[in-house]
């Protein structure tokens, strides 16, 4: 299976949730894509 790239002009807002980042990079490590390659924003 192929890792989905998502388009590069998705951005997602800088106010996401953390429980959403982790449903995000969960679903990332399920489709074996690492979530650097997502425009998340930064931790801080």
């Amino acid at each position: 299976m192929k890792p989905i790239m998502l388009d590069n002009q998705i951005l997602l807002p800088s106010y996401l949730s953390t429980s959403l980042r982790q449903k995000i990079e969960k679903v990332c490590i399920c489709l074996h894509v690492p979530p650097s390659m997502l425009p998340l924003p930064p931790e801080r």
